[in-house]
């Protein structure tokens, strides 16, 4: 950029044509330029500064921005995974109880009986592992009804003697003082008793 000074004012008016001005008027523009060229850059770095601060400010809110859309993307992610997770387990609880249920009806377990046995291998049934709809070993049912349960199978008739028939609360409290293969065994030869039916509703 050419040097703005009296020499170079007094060669633009020379070569315009014009009567160069005095001396001291020629200081005189060339002073108001400068202050001029000083007030533009001083504007100038005004606004490099307002500019460096925005962009400043711009990537800060770029930067929350992306933490909360980052920390929003993980909790939804973890609130899917968990809801599938929960109805995966639903579902698998309720393909095992399935297959139970199958399982005991092969073994001639049905009716009331059938949710006795469903009670008393709860933990079994949990642990049970299948493939597809079959249960891969049936090794702890087995034990269960060919033991604890075999006296719910229908095909078995235990004939036991003559249960007298006590007022209601004393029957009520004997019944609860007989171990589980007696109370699955009473309720198999009673189905209708009050404290059978009592029972199976706990």
């Amino acid at each position: 950029m050419t040097e703005y000074n009296r020499k170079t004012v007094k060669a633009i008016f020379e070569n315009a044509g014009i009567d160069v001005p005095p001396k001291d008027v020629l200081t005189e523009l060339c002073t108001l330029h400068q202050q001029n060229s000083s007030e533009k850059d001083d504007r100038i770095k005004e606004l490099e500064t307002s500019l460096a601060a925005a962009e400043q400010e711009r990537d800060a809110l770029k930067a929350e921005a992306g933490k909360e859309y980052k920390q929003k993307y993980e909790d939804t992610k973890k609130e899917l995974d968990d809801l599938q997770k929960s109805i995966a387990e639903k579902e698998a609880k309720a393909a095992r109880a399935k297959a139970a249920r199958a399982y005991f009806e092969k073994k001639k377990i049905t009716g009331d009986n059938l949710e006795i046995a469903m009670r008393a291998a709860a933990a079994e049934i949990d642990a049970l592992e299948l493939d597809g709809e079959t249960i891969k070993d049936t090794t702890a049912l087995d034990a269960l009804t060919t033991g604890t349960l075999a006296g719910l199978a229908s095909k078995t008739k235990t004939v036991g003697a003559d249960i007298p028939h006590p007022p209601e609360k004393a029957a009520q409290n004997a019944f609860e003082t007989m171990s589980l293969a007696e109370k699955m065994r009473y309720a198999n030869e009673n189905p209708n008793d009050a404290s059978v039916k009592e029972w199976l509703k706990r």
